[in-house]
């Protein structure tokens, strides 16, 4: 059922995909012939991988001679909660080998698969479910503000002081509110170049996850105290953050 609907769709995995999945990294190997070299999925679907692997400009080279015949990509996967892991592996044919530009040692490897095997469709397809619903969450959030107060801080899990990194400065900020697409932060008025669109990173920590985000700044404000601004930021779909907020709006319901 998931091949026929979800065959060619790539999961890109990044740090959330490999959490929900229970990718185990250190168990991902690809084998030509008699060598098993250690890799990593960036791109998936039940149909084709791109794979990541460390190897030198010599190694790259040696390898090359592998493009077009078969081999054999392994998989261990532990799902979120069970204690026992799924370990498969895919016969597959390697397309190409080659190195990733102005990323020294990195090389991407392209295979095409013989068949999917069933646990890899549902480890695929039970993610890009889930996934498309924190879409629908995301929509269904957005422009909803919640007051990190000392009522709502608990239910979200939150801590609300983070670090802010605008260029090469890094500033600690402070959580005002917060939405799925929106955050209202507080910042020392000393942080230079502070105006509308401006964008800079900050690393949120909640107990159920702790993530990067690129924040935009749709306003700035004088703050309440002195020596602070207050910025008013958007940010576009980040999965953890609709987590995050899902499960504040179950909690809150629930309380």
């Amino acid at each position: 059922m998931y091949i026929e609907r979800f065959g060619d769709q790539m999961v890109r995995f990044s740090s959330f995909a490999i959490k929900k999945t229970g990718l185990q990294q250190s168990l991902t190997h690809l084998q030509l012939e008699d060598y098993v070299l250690i890799c990593s999925p960036f791109q998936l679907s039940m149909r084709k991988a791109i794979m990541l692997l460390v190897l030198s400009q010599e190694e790259a080279a040696f390898f090359q001679k592998f493009q077009g015949k078969l081999c054999r990509l392994s998989f261990s996967f532990l799902r979120p909660g069970t204690k026992t892991p799924i370990s498969f592996f895919v016969r597959a044919t390697l397309d190409r080998i080659a190195a990733v530009k102005g990323r020294p040692n990195v090389c991407m490897a392209d295979l095409s698969f013989k068949a999917c095997p069933n646990d890899l469709a549902q480890v695929l397809g039970d993610y890009i479910t889930a996934f498309a619903v924190l879409k629908t969450q995301f929509i269904t959030f957005k422009n909803q503000l919640v007051d990190v107060n000392e009522n709502s801080a608990p239910l979200l899990g939150i801590n609300p002081e983070l670090d802010a990194q605008f260029g090469q400065l890094k500033v600690k900020a402070h959580v005002l509110s917060l939405g799925v697409n929106r955050a209202v932060l507080v910042v020392p008025d000393r942080t230079p170049n502070l105006a509308e669109g401006l964008a800079f990173g900050v690393r949120f920590a909640f107990v159920q996850h702790q993530f990067s985000a690129t924040l935009t700044v749709r306003s700035v404000h004088e703050g309440s105290d002195k020596g602070y601004r207050k910025l008013a930021c958007e940010m576009e779909f980040v999965p953890e953050m609709v987590e995050v907020m899902d499960t504040y709006y179950h909690n809150k319901r629930a309380g």
